[in-house]
């Protein structure tokens, strides 16, 4: 009995030393695994510009060293993998599903193509997806429906073809933010907060229904694409923040139940074929920015818009004079009343104009303006672009206008103004191209000479202390979300600098 024991001791302690190396040997495998699988990514890489995964992603180096790689504190094996803007190209390798404990993976804007690969079903625990501007083609297959525990989906600007799986959005319950696709399953997805499908080119799909049972959703932006029929029922979506349908060819009224959406902050209707009237829009007071093009009649209640900083009613069908509420209106940056048509607003341009005094952007070109241009636009002392081009303005231009020192664009092209052109300021710096078929004008820097009577008189130089600096915190948003002045993003980043 006692030999018997005194065997069982040292077989106990076998089996407990070999588990401890197994479990070891597990572990160093697990880590080589990911390791692998970020190699033979590294090796399917044609080109590394700036040698990010080439000087770093080697052997010498820990994995958890590595650029873009993170891993997790407790297994230690690689839980993120984000090669997000590093001009890469190439494609996937199939082991990259072997990252069994990945939970993000991000490659937006990078030159990957090729088809995604069908291991990628493994990666149970992802919850971030996001492979947008790259060259990836193939079918969207419903193995994206493989991953349970995803919030995010983000695929568009790719080459993707064939038709949305209908059972890709029952398996994805936990999703919150969706790119690129329109199924009408979509309303399945009740934890959905974001829907970008801006610029995908899907043609004559009609917005589904079930896009109204959404009740999280705060951004919806399905603008640049060729969406048709009619906009569904929206009032349920109290959540929403941010709405853009412009540029489809959608049809119809405006829901009126679009004043129950409070939170509402962006609203874009422009490049449709809607029709409407604006009351209810005038009840979200928290809107800062409002693009339409559509066949509305201005009403005056638009001055309740305290916050608006953008207003674009570019193309209007209607014929009128532009509306003096519109001058009360103080928080606006950037106003867009262009008109491409025969029509269009007439009448002369309001004095009021010039208390928009941080404004940055006024375009009424295209237009039947008449009159002269007012001296009060002196006000606008942080105005950067002003285009006054193809309207029937005449009279001088004032000389107050040499105020605005921050003016980098002046379009008063094919008007009937006469007189000198002031001089100094920033108006040394425009050519002839911002004074064409005003036949009348003369000056600097025309070739044309004034009568003695007719010479400008220069301004005394004046410094102002313009206060719109604390407005310009949302300016890079407002190139992408106006898309109204060209290049009006790169004048922003000039403006926090103090000069142009």
């Amino acid at each position: 009995m006692g030999n018997t024991r005194f065997i069982l001791i040292p077989t106990v302690a076998t089996l407990l030393l070999n588990l401890v190396i197994s479990f070891s040997m597990k572990t160093k495998t697990d880590i080589n695994t990911d390791q692998s699988a970020l190699l033979e990514l590294k090796a399917r890489v044609v080109g590394d510009s700036q040698r990010i995964l080439t000087g770093n992603w080697s052997t010498t180096i820990p994995v958890f060293n590595w650029i873009g790689v993170t891993c997790g504190s407790r297994h230690r094996r690689v839980t993120a993998l984000d090669l997000s803007k590093m001009n890469l190209s190439g494609t996937l390798p199939p082991n990259l599903g072997n990252l069994s404990f990945l939970s993000l993976l991000h490659m937006r804007n990078n030159n990957f193509y090729g088809s995604l690969p069908i291991e990628l079903t493994h990666l149970h625990r992802l919850k971030f997806l996001s492979m947008p501007i790259n060259m990836f083609h193939g079918e969207i297959s419903s193995w994206f429906g493989y991953f349970p525990e995803l919030q995010y989906l983000s695929l568009i600007y790719n080459n993707f073809t064939g038709h949305i799986p209908s059972d890709i959005c029952d398996r994805l319950p936990s999703l919150k933010h969706l790119e690129g696709i329109l199924p009408k399953e979509l309303g399945n997805l009740t934890m959905l907060a974001t829907l970008y499908l801006h610029d995908n080119l899907i043609e004559g799909i009609i917005i589904p229904l079930q896009i109204g049972d959404l009740v999280n959703l705060e951004v919806l932006n399905i603008g640049g694409n060729m969406l048709k029929g009619q906009l569904p029922p929206i009032g349920n979506l109290t959540s929403l923040v941010h709405l853009d349908l412009s540029d489809n060819n959608l049809t119809g009224e405006i829901p009126r139940q679009i004043e129950d959406l409070v939170d509402m902050e962006i609203l874009r209707f422009r490049n449709n074929m809607l029709k409407g009237h604006l009351a209810s829009i005038c009840n979200l007071t928290r809107l800062w920015v409002l693009d339409l093009s559509i066949t509305y009649q201005i009403p005056a209640t638009i001055a309740s818009l305290r916050n608006l900083q953008v207003l674009v009613v570019s193309d209007n069908v209607l014929v009128n004079d532009i509306p003096s509420e519109l001058c009360r209106l103080g928080s606006l940056l950037i106003l867009d009343l262009k008109h491409l048509s025969v029509n269009g607003f007439y009448g002369e341009i309001p004095e009021a104009f010039g208390e928009l005094r941080i404004l940055l952007a006024l375009n009424l070109s295209h237009n039947s303006l008449t009159g002269p241009i007012p001296p009060s636009f002196g006000n606008l002392a942080e105005l950067e672009s002003l285009d006054l081009s193809l309207n029937k303005l005449s009279g001088r231009i004032p000389s107050e206008l040499t105020n605005m020192t921050f003016l980098g664009v002046l379009k008063l092209q094919y008007n009937n103004l006469v007189g000198a052109i002031p001089c100094g300021k920033q108006f040394e710096t425009f050519d002839n191209d911002s004074y064409r078929e005003n036949l009348g004008l003369c000056a600097f820097p025309l070739s044309k000479e004034c009568d003695y009577d007719e010479r400008p008189v220069p301004m005394q130089d004046e410094e102002g202390n313009g206060n719109g600096i604390a407005f310009v915190w949302k300016g890079a948003m407002m190139g992408y979300v106006c898309g109204v002045v060209l290049g009006i993003s790169m004048a922003y980043i000039v403006f926090t600098t103090g000069r142009p």
